[in-house]
């Protein structure tokens, strides 16, 4: 399993990486376009990645917010790396 990490939205929007992800893990708390505007933004394109929305000062607006744009979970910090991995699994398997 190959991983790519990305200091904001804009540098991963600047990478082909998204049309070969078989999974996107993306932050809430990005400085400029936060991990849902980025999730967004992808389907906008047209591009369809399972993600994964991790936030540590979350609502339950903000986790509305990212199941309405197709995020296929949204976990909380702190969490246990093991339900991360689990989840990941369960995506590219």
């Amino acid at each position: 399993m190959i991983v790519e990490v990305f200091e904001s939205a804009e540098d991963f929007l600047k990478t082909k990486l998204r049309s070969r992800a078989a999974c996107l893990i993306v932050e809430v708390n990005l400085p400029n376009m936060d991990g849902i505007e980025l999730l967004e933004h992808i389907n906008n394109l047209g591009i369809r990645l399972p993600t994964i929305v991790l936030s540590t000062d979350s609502d339950v607006s903000e986790a509305v917010r990212a199941m309405q744009a197709k995020a296929i979970d949204f976990i909380e910090k702190p969490f246990i790396e093991k339900t991360l991995i689990e989840r990941v699994l369960n995506v590219i398997q």
